[in-house]
């Protein structure tokens, strides 16, 4: 108890110090003392206070353990280096399993990215928090880095309006998840939202078609207007069901969310988060208003809706440069 009261005043004193700009020994002592297995706590604890979804929090202490069992997890947080994180993220890729249907798996290659993913959010908290003066996961190969955080805009893919009008021509097998994907381009849900959708969650006002609902990622509330693009892939009405039958696995969704792309003719590497993306850069693209956007995405940072900008002003320069291609 007494070395944690201790720790504890090293972190306060630490923060006073580095903020006002007077690093001191006492914020030495407490970065030397402090683990990333001590950081990957905070970060848990953080989005805890915060209400975030079970999931999230479970995420954090699958990474967490991974970690652990990858080196104990008492390395000091200011020895952290590129050839520390590229060891784990190797580790990640190749020989880290979880049990799974009675037995120890090897962890999929989207549940790697996402534990990654954890681990680059916390050492970016580390630096907002003056744990670290600087990030080391910027060390990392910037392919590597591209490929393993989920915090870079190359990994945000989206569909153009063409490519959404090719989806709509092709034909699913299972046309609760076309619809819910398409439904998605036009509200830029999560499917962690749509999958819980009920019909009671869509409500009449004034003529129009609102959705209210609990955001199940930040537990905050959301109402949106539908408009007619939204409204035509809705199902037939049935009472006190979900409003799309979904399979309960978001890798089964995904797996046919990817066939009947290509089936589309469509060569991107999508998932049904796409969705998401596509309703954000559509609207941008559109006019919409930028805070308007992240009050629709339920963003709780404008940053975060900041991303979907910074791609629809990187459209506008390559449009500018098809000039020279003439002349």
């Amino acid at each position: 108890m007494k070395n944690k009261m201790q720790f504890i005043i090293h972190k306060n004193e630490s923060i006073q110090e580095m903020s006002s700009g007077h690093a001191s020994q006492h914020s030495d002592i407490y970065r030397k003392e402090m683990t990333l297995s001590d950081l990957l706590h905070e970060y848990q604890e953080k989005k805890r206070r915060a209400h975030r979804s079970e999931s999230t929090i479970r995420n954090i202490k699958n990474t967490l353990e991974h970690l652990q069992f990858y080196d104990g997890g008492n390395i000091s947080l200011v020895d952290v280096d590129r050839d520390y994180l590229t060891g784990f993220i190797s580790y990640l890729s190749h020989d880290a399993t979880e049990k799974r249907h009675g037995g120890h798996k090897r962890i999929k290659r989207s549940t790697s990215k996402l534990y990654a993913g954890i681990l680059s959010s916390c050492l970016l908290m580390a630096c907002r928090e003056y744990y670290l003066q600087f990030n080391p996961w910027k060390e990392i190969d910037s392919d590597m880095r591209r490929e393993f955080s989920h915090l870079g805009q190359n990994s945000r893919h989206y569909l153009t309006t063409d490519e959404i009008a090719m989806l709509m021509k092709t034909p699913m097998k299972n046309s609760a998840i076309k619809n819910a994907f398409l439904f998605a381009c036009f509200t830029g849900l999560r499917i962690s939202d749509i999958s819980r959708l009920q019909w009671s969650n869509i409500i009449e006002q004034k003529g129009a078609l609102y959705l209210t609902f609990e955001m199940q990622k930040t537990r905050l509330p959301l109402t949106i207007k539908l408009n007619q693009s939204a409204i035509s892939f809705l199902p037939p009405q049935k009472k006190n069901e979900k409003v799309f039958d979904l399979p309960r696995h978001l890798g089964s969704v995904n797996y046919r969310i990817k066939t009947w792309a290509r089936k589309a003719g469509i060569n991107k590497n999508i998932s049904f988060h796409t969705s998401r993306h596509t309703f954000a850069t559509l609207e941008l693209t559109l006019g919409a208003d930028l805070y308007v956007v992240s009050k629709l995405l339920g963003h709780t940072n404008i940053q975060t809706t900041q991303i979907y900008a910074d791609i629809i002003d990187k459209k506008r320069d390559e449009a500018i440069d098809l000039i020279d291609t003439v002349f």
